[in-house]
């Protein structure tokens, strides 16, 4: 883990659900708990923030579909 931070191109980003008590209603917990839309939004700012400072990730084609 250590050893890979000196590569990073941008910032760390965390998905984590939202700070309150885990309801109990699947149509709230959807709201709590982090989905594959906010993952795939993190991962593709990261990667926009990274392709913009530098060339490392230029080669990579975006292509994500949810």
């Amino acid at each position: 883990e250590t050893e890979a931070f000196d590569y990073l191109d941008a910032p760390m980003e965390r998905v984590a659900g939202v700070d309150v008590p885990m309801p109990y209603s699947q149509s709230i917990e959807r709201l709590a708990v982090p989905q594959v839309e906010d993952i795939v939004k993190a991962v593709l700012q990261a990667v926009t923030e990274a392709t913009e400072k530098g060339p490392k990730m230029s080669k990579i084609k975006l292509s994500w579909k949810i």
